[in-house]
């Protein structure tokens, strides 16, 4: 124990020599650093206790168990050592960086999936449903190329039966060139004719120039991958973002999808339609030490009884967006001749979307009054509306856009004052 304190004392003056604090902030970090030894020193009373019983029950020699508690010490103070730099580099960079110190942030406890595996499952049952409907998205395609294969396939057939015909063609013509060659030369010389008038040159037929322009190739349709993060908030009638009631920078979301653009005009490329579905995971964090709660037919923003760590509430929602775009596209040629439409490099989308609400989360980490740290996951429907319609747009250029989007769609049923889901981010659509 004697070993234990003089290492945690050695570190603690390590880290503490170029740090400079205000009061409030000094009493944080060391009640922090308390915290982690006062959790250090009970795992090791725990660990000693149980090899005094071993060694009471003869299980070992006074010699093992002290190496046993020796190692356990030396453990624990290794422990609190790591556990002390972390805080301390964290402590560095908030500080260098001018950020105001928030220690309740740090959770040393082991990492959480917010989608669990029952999510995950439910996530796969929908895609599974909706597999046939992409298919057949693609069905269209893939019967238009299966028309132009066997098209080709005619066209060369009759390629080769020509190119037959015209050798056979050919060897008539030398033949009967060989047979009037023979009848010239047996033939009487008849009398010479006149000579007629030298006729004008002939002129060139008009519109007889061949048109070399191709015709443009390629399906009217392709796909993409969509990824798109952002902010997330709600703006309540007669209210702002400012005063909203929700974090601005920790409220976020994040969206993840299926897109397809068609030209409308077989020829045109600068307007086409596009559409698919994303998945949408938004999240919302209440200001201050503030929840949603749940009061009857009402959803609203309460103050917690405990000190809160993490509060978030977030909607998992599935949309079907549809966008009339207008882009700047170029046409192209490749090393074949063959002419066909770019992406587009500067584009505008304008639109809405359709959907459902999934499922709706409230993530809380808090202490409670005998200082024990919970963690609790609030699984309801909170009066969320389950039908979900609004506004959507995008401005970019090639496959980076910025995109917003506004909830036409109360969040809560039945509330007095009606708050609308609003987001604002960047999004990727990658072919």
């Amino acid at each position: 124990m004697i070993l234990f304190s003089l290492k945690c004392a050695t570190a603690y003056a390590q880290l503490t020599e170029n740090i400079q604090f205000n009061e409030t902030e000094k009493a944080d970090y060391e009640a922090l650093l308390q915290r982690i030894e006062d959790y250090e020193k009970e795992a090791l009373k725990q660990k000693i206790k149980q090899v005094n019983e071993q060694l009471e029950a003869n299980e070992l020699t006074k010699e093992e168990a002290k190496v046993l508690k020796l190692e356990a010490s030396e453990l624990a103070a290794k422990n609190i050592n790591d556990l002390n730099k972390i805080v301390d580099s964290y402590t560095l960079y908030m500080k260098r960086n001018n950020y105001p110190l928030d220690f309740s942030e740090i959770d040393f406890e082991e990492l959480e999936i917010d989608l669990p595996t029952q999510d995950l499952e439910s996530l796969f049952n929908v895609l599974e449903v909706l597999g046939n409907v992409f298919e057949d998205f693609q069905l269209s395609d893939h019967e238009e190329y299966a028309t132009l294969k066997a098209k080709r396939n005619e066209v060369i057939t009759k390629r080769e039966e020509l190119l037959k015909a015209r050798e056979e063609l050919k060897a008539i013509r030398q033949q009967q060139f060989e047979d009037r060659k023979e009848e010239i030369v047996n033939a009487p010389t008849p009398p010479s004719p006149p000579l007629p008038a030298t006729p004008d040159a002939p002129t060139q037929p008009e519109n007889l120039a061949t048109n070399n322009v191709k015709k443009i190739k390629g399906s009217r349709s392709s796909d993409a991958l969509v990824l798109a993060v952002g902010f997330n908030n709600s703006i309540s009638d007669g209210n702002s973002l400012s005063n909203s009631g929700i974090r601005f920078g920790g409220s976020r979301t994040f969206e993840i999808g299926y897109a397809r653009e068609t030209r409308i005009f077989k020829n045109v490329g600068a307007l086409s339609v596009k559409y698919g579905f994303s998945f949408q995971f938004n999240g919302l964090k209440p200001e201050g030490n503030n929840v949603f709660a749940i009061d009857g037919d009402q959803t609203t923003i309460e103050e917690f009884d405990f000190n809160l760590r993490k509060n978030k509430f977030r909607m998992d929602n599935l949309i079907f967006p549809l966008h009339l775009q207008i882009g700047s596209n170029g046409i192209k040629t490749n090393s074949k001749g063959n002419r066909f439409y770019a992406d587009h490099d500067f584009k505008v989308g304008l639109g809405g979307f359709l959907g459902i609400n999934l499922l709706n989360t409230n993530k809380l980490k808090y202490t409670n009054d005998s200082g024990q740290r919970v963690k609790e996951r609030i699984r309801d429907d909170f009066n969320t509306t389950n039908l979900l319609y609004g506004l959507s747009a995008y401005v970019g250029w090639n496959d980076f856009s910025f995109y917003a989007q506004y909830n036409l769609n109360p969040m809560f049923t039945d509330n007095l004052v009606d708050a609308h889901n609003i987001q604002f981010g960047i999004r990727f659509d990658l072919d």
